[in-house]
């Protein structure tokens, strides 16, 4: 997983099918159950038709970092992330969610503010979510958008919009088939798979045992 990791930073794109991002994802949370101790369970909650949309390489994995770090870290066990990709229309609506410590409405206000606000050196706090949101802002233009919505001890969700993009025909990878721990198994794209939202959730306990939700697991 970690080989995986540094491979998919090395690559020189700045634009990557959400596919690949979620291939991503997974491999960084496999390395996290080695190194919690069961504290979180990720569920997957993904549009089938949206796994070709481009969209900008990173933009997911910080989101997932930031819940376990600063959203889940009181955390021992009970934590929950949870990550969903969805097309509506002509456009992309990715969302992570977490159970975790939440924020205060002043914080979130203050947090709001500083993703629009200039670059500021002294100021750390949200540099992951304004990197990303000045990443959409320069993928999209005005045309993407990222909304922060998060309450004490009941949470934090990050929604993202933006435009929505499909690689050529041509472009697409092979459809892949695989039942190892923290892998998800693709379902075949074909011109007879459903319209509109054909939905699939797939989860996976740390023996590899298909289960209700992601389960996270690391060594004492």
């Amino acid at each position: 997983a970690l080989s995986r990791l540094f491979s998919y930073g090395m690559t020189n794109q700045d634009r990557i099918e959400l596919e690949k991002e979620i291939d991503y994802v997974e491999n960084y949370i496999t390395i996290q159950r080695y190194r919690l101790h069961d504290a979180f369970t990720v569920r997957w909650n993904i549009d089938e038709n949206a796994r070709l949309t481009v969209v900008p390489k990173l933009i997911l994995q910080p989101l997932v970092e930031n819940c376990i770090t600063h959203g889940l870290y009181e955390y021992q066990s009970g934590g929950l992330i949870t990550i969903s990709a969805v097309r509506r229309d002509d456009r992309l609506e990715l969302q992570v969610a977490d159970n975790g410590v939440g924020m205060s409405a002043g914080e979130l206000e203050e947090l709001r503010q500083s993703l629009r606000q200039p670059d500021d050196a002294d100021k750390r706090s949200g540099l992951a979510l304004k990197n990303i949101y000045t990443r959409l802002r320069l993928y999209a233009g005005e045309g993407a958008d990222m909304t922060i919505d998060s309450r004490p001890m009941r949470g934090t969700t990050v929604r993202i919009r933006l435009p929505l993009t499909r690689p050529r025909l041509e472009q697409r990878l092979p459809t892949r088939h695989t039942n190892r721990v923290g892998r998800r198994c693709f379902l075949d794209y074909s011109a007879s798979r459903p319209s509109s939202h054909s939905w699939r959730t797939r989860s996976y306990t740390s023996s590899g045992t298909s289960a209700s939700g992601y389960a996270v697991r690391g060594s004492s």
